[in-house]
């Protein structure tokens, strides 16, 4: 049975969901759910309403970085496969980046979305965007020359930082490379890979319907 992914593919958490499993080579259907959503199948999968959740046969569980971690020990156990590292200080530096996306990395798109949504002031938009540099100087410190932050190929840090650049993007907002190099560097060369692509593509188009449909109800 192929994987359910439960989620709506603009939404940050769960394209840090999908550029882990696209990276695993995970084969799973991406079932449209809004967070809270009262489908009786997504509200047994994900009983407080949060995307992403999934199932996989008889199991389910909501929440991003356990989805990814679920299908990586499922797939590849401790070996030198597995995209959250195979030796204890890999490990550790691994989570906690991708930990660290996943609060922090709020700054980069949700407050942006969120500001939109409501019509906030110019001046709380500088201040959202002033956040968000912070957050990117400090990625732009700690991420490697070759654009991984541990080893030479794609951790679950990596992906987790590939998909909170999407976000930033369909955020309406740009890197600076001259700024930002290296995550400008990094994001440019994981978008021009197919399994990144397509999530963006799909996050793209949902973001363009959600635009029309917006201009349609402006009188």
């Amino acid at each position: 049975m192929t994987p359910i992914l439960y989620g709506i593919p603009a939404s940050p958490h769960v394209l840090i969901a999908r550029a882990g499993l696209e990276e695993l080579g995970v084969v799973y259907k991406l079932v449209t759910a809004v967070p809270h959503g009262q489908d009786p199948e997504f509200v047994r999968v994900s009983p407080l309403g949060k995307v992403p959740a999934l199932t996989d046969g008889d199991f389910s569980v909501d929440d991003s970085t356990a989805i990814v971690s679920y299908f990586d020990y499922k797939l590849h156990g401790n070996d030198k496969k597995s995209i959250f590292g195979n030796d204890p200080q890999s490990r550790a530096r691994i989570v906690k980046f991708e930990k660290y996306l996943q609060i922090e990395g709020f700054d980069l798109a949700s407050r942006f979305f969120r500001h939109f949504r409501n019509g906030g002031s110019i001046e709380q938009l500088t201040e959202i965007q002033r956040n968000a540099i912070k957050v990117l100087d400090y990625l732009e410190s700690e991420l490697q020359d070759n654009g991984h932050f541990v080893g030479s190929s794609y951790t679950a840090a990596d992906t987790a930082l590939v998909a909170r650049l999407m976000a930033y993007h369909l955020a309406r907002q740009t890197l600076d490379n001259n700024k930002h190099p290296k995550l400008s560097s990094a994001y440019e060369k994981a978008i021009k890979e197919a399994r990144f692509s397509k999530i963006l593509s799909d996050a793209e188009a949902m973001m363009g319907k959600l635009a029309d449909r917006s201009a349609e109800s402006t009188p």
